[in-house]
């Protein structure tokens, strides 16, 4: 008979006698790291944190596109009011293609990024798209304007204070 009065001669003994060591040790790490202070600190920093960003949202509202620069912008109400420009026959594309649905109802696609050669081409391999740029959704991540009018074919460009918007076809499209 081994330790807990156990057969430690056989294999089932011997589970035994392990698994009643790690229940023994998982206890002894709990019991060492105070495993209930833990959480209790956890969740106070927590309920701080959750105070400090209602403070925030209380006075401000939800930061993003229910700010006021966004539900104001000019670009947006242009996209808004002209939906049938968005339309067929091609892709629409955004640096806020999340805003652009939210507060217009226009469906478009984010900006390729620099580093996803596959999207890129596919932008590039258009024959007619539209770029909503907005201002205040500068992304250093994603194509710029000057790559883009330097490979495409400018058609029309649009000025707003908050934004611009570019109208790229292809010759004899």
């Amino acid at each position: 008979m081994g330790e807990y009065g156990l057969d430690t001669g056989s294999v089932e003994g011997e589970a035994a006698v392990g698994a009643s060591s790690e229940v023994a040790d998982a206890e002894q790490v709990a019991g060492d790291r105070g495993g209930g202070d833990c959480v209790c600190l956890f969740s106070v920093g927590e309920i701080d944190t959750y105070r400090e960003n209602w403070e925030g949202i209380h006075y401000a509202g939800i930061p993003g596109y229910t700010e006021t620069q966004w539900r104001n912008s000019q670009t947006m109400a242009y996209v808004r009011e002209h939906k049938d420009l968005f339309k067929y026959p091609g892709t629409v594309y955004s640096n806020a293609f999340e805003g652009m649905w939210l507060l217009a109802g226009v469906s478009s696609d984010m900006i390729p990024h620099k580093d996803i050669p596959d999207d890129i081409d596919y932008m590039l391999r258009s024959k007619y798209f539209i770029v909503v740029w907005f201002n205040d959704a500068e992304n250093t991540d994603l194509l710029d304007m000057e790559y883009i009018q330097s490979k495409k074919t400018l058609q029309k460009r649009m000025d707003f204070s908050d934004g611009t918007i570019y109208i790229f076809r292809d010759p004899g499209f």
